[in-house]
């Protein structure tokens, strides 16, 4: 926020006019500004409006698809390794113990 100030005036004790300081005008005008600002920022807002952030219906969309998927993928993980588990045991020769790992492994990631 720019405000635009007046400079502090100050007297030395050897001037022969004194000058006023406008330290507490600036005081003044600051705290109008801030004032004014703050009341200006209160505007009322229609609830079914789209965000500000979202410019167009595709990036509205493709946030809550976004976030849709973010909740769904440790699912859809698991049940394909779960699915895919017996062909990779065999083809691989691995224990049941390894097995497991490799199921808790996605597990852990999310």
């Amino acid at each position: 926020m720019d405000i635009p100030l007046q400079p502090v005036i100050t007297r030395t004790v050897s001037e022969a006019s004194p000058q006023k300081s406008t330290l507490l005008e600036n005081q003044k005008q600051l705290s109008h500004a801030e004032s004014a600002a703050i009341h200006s920022e209160v505007v009322p807002r229609d609830p079914n409006a789209r965000p500000e952030v979202f410019r167009w219906l595709a990036q509205e969309i493709l946030f809550v698809l976004t976030a849709t998927m973010t909740i769904a993928m440790p699912s859809f993980l698991q049940g394909s390794i779960l699915i895919a588990a017996p062909a990779i045991q065999r083809n691989l020769s691995m224990t049941t113990v390894e097995v497991t790992w490799m199921m808790a492994a996605s597990s852990w990631v999310s």
